[in-house]
């Protein structure tokens, strides 16, 4: 019993994260080249590990992740014609390819550590 208490307390706070992430990923739609000193490959990096981590032991927390990115990926405009979109499109297009690359990357730890258990 204590143990399901403890993962339901722990689900609803990688809930609060996978809300938080994409507010805290996204670039500012208006600019223009990133500014000197921001590492962004490491940042990103660094999201598929705490991803990693999160999802190692819950599979519920997995398919958490999932449904976090697939609502962000309905939430995309559509890409016929991309002199079209505006630099909110193209912001929130490249925080679902990160966040999607980081999502694939924690998934493919989680897997290969389950293979070799």
């Amino acid at each position: 019993a204590a143990a399901g208490a403890v993962e339901e307390l722990l689900g609803g706070i990688f809930g609060q994260l996978l809300g938080t992430l994409p507010g805290a990923l996204a670039l500012n739609p208006g600019l223009a080249a990133l500014p000197d000193g921001w590492d962004l490959s490491r940042l990103r990096a660094r999201v598929s590990q705490l991803l990693t981590v999160w999802c190692d032991a819950s599979e519920a927390r997995t398919e958490a992740m999932l449904a976090s990115l697939q609502g962000l990926c309905a939430r995309l405009p559509p890409m016929q014609d991309p002199s079209a979109l505006d630099g909110v499109a193209w912001s929130h297009l490249e925080l679902v390819l990160s966040l999607g690359a980081a999502a694939a990357e924690a998934l493919a730890a989680v897997r290969d550590a389950a293979a070799e258990a």
